[in-house]
């Protein structure tokens, strides 16, 4: 029988039996991706940002100014997708580790992020 695989922080190991990173990887439940393809339209004189699903982000004098947004609108979006998947990862840890439903978990994820240290 495999030993369990141990996870932790400084000073915090936790032994989830046979928790692995094929099982703690991003699930995708309830979870829709967002794509980060914007394009610019000329918007009279200037120049709109708009995003995959057709919205307008922002309207630049310049078109190297709405570019200069578009990269930061992608970088947002992976820091989003990033916190997503973080976030699926520890919702699948906390349920498995306490054998809850991952509704459960993720209530006592929000609770433990909101409070103030």
């Amino acid at each position: 029988m495999d030993s369990p695989t141990i996870f932790g922080w400084p000073g915090y190991f936790f032994s989830w039996g046979r928790a692995t990173y094929e099982n703690m990887r991003y699930s995708g439940l309830l979870v829709t991706t967002m794509s980060n393809e914007y394009r610019i339209e000329p918007a009279g004189t200037q120049f709109a940002v708009i995003d995959a699903g057709g919205e307008r982000v922002n309207t630049y004098p310049t078109e190297a100014a709405a570019k200069k947004d578009i990269e930061r609108c992608k970088k947002e979006d992976a820091m989003y997708e990033t916190a997503k998947r973080l976030v699926d990862a520890a919702m699948t840890a906390h349920a498995e580790m306490f054998g809850i439903s991952r509704e459960t978990a993720r209530y006592w994820i929000r609770s433990a992020a909101e409070t103030k240290e």
